[in-house]
Order: C-alpha cells, then sequence, then structure tokens
C-alpha cells in the first residue's frame, strides 16, 4: 500500500480510502465471525471446503483488525515506532497473501474434489493439513519484500523511497506472484468448474461449486483495479526516459489515487460472509425439501 513522501494527511484520497476501510471493519469483523462460530459449533462434519472457508474468514479477520491502524496511519500518521510499523505490516501482509493462496487453492481443491475425487482423497487428512501449513508459510515468504520495504518514516509508516528500478521490481514481482500466476490458476480450473456444472444438471456439487466461483469472482473484481494501477505504474516507470512528463503525471495520479483502490480491495473482506450466509441459506432449503418430497414420496407407497 503506497504513500507517497509528499503527501498530507486529510487529503480526500485518504478520506475517502480510510472510510471504505473503516465499513470493511464495521460489516467483516462481525461477519467473518459468524462464519468462525457456525462452522466450528454447528458443522459436525468440516469437508475440506469448508475449512478452506474456515481458514478464509479468519485470514479476513486478522486483516481487518489492522485497518484501524492503518486508518489512523492515513489520517494522523504513524507514532508507535519503527519495531510496531514492521509487526503492523508483517501481520497486514501475511494475512492478505493468506487470503490470495486460499482463494487459489480453493479453485484448484474444488476441481480435483469433485472432477477427480480419488486423487484428492490420497492427500489424506495429514496431506489437507500440511496445504494449510503450506499455505501460511508461503504467505510469510511471499510477503517478505513488503517487509523490507517499509519503514516507519519522519509521521508514517510507509513505503521506503526506492529508485525507480527498485520500485520497478517491486512493481512485477507483486504484480506476476499476487495476480497473473493465481489469476491464471483460477481462471483455468474457474472454466473447467463451470463447464462441468453446466455440463451435468443432477450434479449434487453444483450449489457448492457455485458459491467457491463466485467466491473467486468477487475477488478479482475487488483486487482488479489495484493491479490495474500496478501495471499502469509499471508502464509510467519504463517509458519515463522517453516520455518523462507524461510519466510523471500518471506516476502522480497513480499516487494520489491508489488509496481508493486499495480501500476498495478491502471491501472484499466483508463480501464473502453474505455470499455464505446466501449460499448455505440455499442449500439448507434445498435438503428441506428433499426431505419433506422424500416423505411424501415414502408416505405415498406406504398407501
Amino acid at each position: 500500500m503506497q504513500v507517497p513522501d509528499n503527501s498530507t494527511h486529510w487529503t480526500p484520497e485518504r478520506i475517502t480510502s480510510s472510510a471504505m476501510f473503516g465499513i470493511s471493519v464495521l460489516l467483516g469483523i462481525p461477519g467473518n465471525l459468524a462464519v468462525v462460530v457456525i462452522i466450528i459449533t454447528r458443522v459436525k462434519k468440516k469437508s475440506y471446503t469448508l475449512q478452506l472457508i474456515l481458514n478464509l474468514a479468519v485470514s479476513d479477520i486478522i486483516c481487518l483488525l489492522t485497518l484501524p491502524l492503518w486508518i489512523n496511519n492515513h489520517l494522523n500518521g504513524w507514532n508507535l515506532g519503527k519495531f510496531a510499523c514492521r509487526l503492523f505490516v508483517i501481520v497486514l501482509y501475511v494475512s492478505v497473501v493468506s487470503n490470495l493462496l486460499t482463494v487459489t487453492l480453493m479453485s484448484v481443491q474444488r476441481y480435483l474434489h469433485v472432477v477427480y475425487p480419488h486423487i484428492w482423497a490420497k492427500l489424506g487428512r495429514r496431506g489437507e493439513r500440511a496445504l494449510l501449513i503450506s499455505l501460511w508459510t508461503l504467505s510469510l515468504v511471499f510477503s517478505g519484500p513488503y517487509i523490507v520495504m517499509y519503514k516507519a518514516g519522519e509521521n508514517e509508516c510507509a513505503l521506503i523511497k526506492a529508485s525507480g528500478v527498485g520500485r520497478l521490481l517491486f512493481l512485477c514481482s507483486e504484480t506476476i506472484v499476487c495476480f497473473i500466476v493465481p489469476f491464471l490458476i483460477m481462471l483455468i480450473f474457474y472454466i473447467r468448474l463451470y463447464k462441468k456444472v453446466n455440463q451435468n444438471s443432477l450434479f449434487r456439487h453444483k450449489r457448492m461449486t457455485k458459491m467457491v466461483i463466485w467466491i473467486l469472482v468477487i475477488f478479482f473484481v475487488m483486487w482488479c483495479p489495484y493491479h490495474v494501477f500496478n501495471l499502469v505504474e509499471i508502464a509510467a516507470i519504463i517509458l519515463k526516459s522517453t516520455y518523462q512528463q507524461t510519466s510523471i503525471n500518471v506516476l502522480d495520479f497513480v499516487y494520489h489515487h491508489r488509496q481508493n483502490v486499495e480501500g476498495f480491495a478491502a471491501f472484499n473482506t466483508c463480501v464473502n460472509p453474505f455470499l455464505y450466509a446466501f449460499s448455505f441459506k440455499n442449500l439448507r432449503r434445498k435438503a428441506i425439501q428433499t426431505e419433506k418430497e422424500n416423505n411424501v414420496t415414502k408416505g405415498s407407497n406406504e398407501i
């Protein structure tokens, strides 16, 4: 999350993004806590899809808990010291990357589970737990560049002012690792899942699979503007030597409006619980309807 060195507090962009963060916190923390409580206390047999949803809710909660500090950093500056700045960045980006990896794994797992269940079954419970541990480990590893790039400055916890090449490498790595590769993986398995759902009208995993597909689509929509800004900034840095004034104007626009796309991306943490609630409500309604139909059929047979 970039903050330009010459920015001032309480700008329209910062106020807008802070309001978005605030709404995400107010809606997201209660919603995700409800998801965690319901899955832990009310679901007896937890499928791996539900475990991933639980992991997603936990990573969302961790991310949301850091946002009040980010709002204060946006509007009032950072006064908690260098160590707290680094710790804050670690917690924030580990949760963000964990969210990304969970959604990516969800697309792969759902496809294998419904199309090639024998392959997924070979993992067993130990293999499934190992995947979750590896997911959080990779989240810490992939968060390394953010930890290095951030520091507590004069009055703000912000990105270190890097050279053009350093900033370019950082943006390219973030775009490839956090957008292009996950998006291609999601897209491939999204298309395969969608075809499978449409080809078989009696497909018993249809509703759960559609929910997973919606999670992927919403994740992409919420994060797409952020990475589009990355691509625009990469192009502006590359073209700086040839079109200097245009590059400066584009970079200035990106710096001043990036906070708004960050705020929009934060909404992803509070949308999922509403999607779960709607989907589980439909699943429960379908189960009740099926049970009633079975009882009617059973009664007719007895007559």
